[in-house]
């Protein structure tokens, strides 16, 4: 996985200990308290977990991404890759700030997938959405998601990358050119 990863009108890059402060207001937004675990409002906790999570990232099977823009290099948001293991890979920690443009959830997700999908060798993702949470419900299968389960709490989706790379022709106006080509079977 990259540390940087450029977008069309956003670019991810990797958490650094400097993000710690901005990583708990996100996380502490109202709108997101229940929607993520727990975040302590402590700056130093998070520091810690971001110390803790650079061996995962130097292992290769996480990747936790601030989601900035590429202007003003202002962070919209923060996200996950994790568990990249044996072709399979899971979404989460997942949060897009209040005042982001309402087209950064929908690249931060074709990245991630472009990233693990086309750039990369994974086969197949795996995430969870919070029931009640219907603007991603609703979402998730246009980039061709399938429920594999739920439960009273949450939906519990998987995408292959076979599905993903048959949504994909639908949403290339949200990447940037040179990954618009012809992908690799």
């Amino acid at each position: 996985m990259r540390r940087l990863i450029p977008g069309k009108s956003i670019y991810l890059r990797e958490a650094q200990m400097e993000d710690a402060e901005e990583l708990v207001r996100l996380r502490n937004q109202e709108r997101c308290v229940g929607g993520l675990s727990a975040t302590s409002p402590e700056i130093h906790r998070q520091r810690d977990w971001l110390a803790a999570y650079a061996s995962r990232s130097a292992a290769g099977t996480e990747r936790y991404y601030m989601i900035c823009s590429p202007g003003d290099h202002r962070v919209l948001g923060a996200f996950r890759i994790l568990d990249a293991v044996d072709g399979k890979f899971r979404l989460g920690s997942w949060v897009v700030d209040a005042g982001a443009p309402l087209n950064t959830a929908v690249q931060t997700v074709l990245l991630a997938y472009d990233e693990m999908f086309v750039q990369g060798t994974s086969r197949e993702c795996r995430f969870e959405v919070q029931q009640g949470n219907e603007s991603l419900l609703r979402f998730h299968p246009k980039l061709g998601a399938q429920i594999e389960r739920e439960d009273e709490q949450e939906v519990f989706f998987v995408t292959t990358r076979a599905d993903y790379l048959a949504a994909r022709p639908r949403y290339q106006r949200w990447l940037p050119a040179e990954q618009t080509g012809a992908v690799p079977p």
